[in-house]
């Protein structure tokens, strides 16, 4: 009888977390996406990649610049991998050219960190 109470308050407990867990990640969507209207209408640019990047793709060495996208812009492995597709295939990352990249680049992932 304790163990079935227990199991109960335990799955109880863990759906209560989760509802919270769900409200923190709305406001923090809602927030980023307000940070990003105020980057848009204040003109601020998007964060920039060394040229580095570039050479190192040019020269075949993506891990490396992966690496380089990941440490200064401080995204996720998966992130930094569509960025530096991105790089290979334009020249440069933009917003809403995702698709191609395998991953879809927003502002928002842009400035998100992982």
């Amino acid at each position: 009888m304790e163990i079935i109470l227990l199991m109960v308050l335990v799955v109880l407990v863990g759906l209560m977390v989760s509802s919270r867990m769900t409200a923190m990640e709305k406001r923090m969507r809602q927030q980023q996406n307000t940070l990003n209207q105020m980057a848009n209408q204040l003109g601020i640019p998007e964060p920039p990649v060394h040229e580095e990047v570039r050479q190192l793709l040019a020269d075949g060495q993506d891990i490396k610049a992966i690496k380089i996208v990941r440490e200064e812009l401080g995204l996720s492995l998966g992130r930094s991998q569509a960025i530096c597709r991105c790089y290979q295939a334009w020249g440069a990352v933009e917003p809403g050219r995702g698709k191609k990249c395998g991953f879809p680049i927003t502002n928002e992932v842009l400035h998100s960190p992982g």
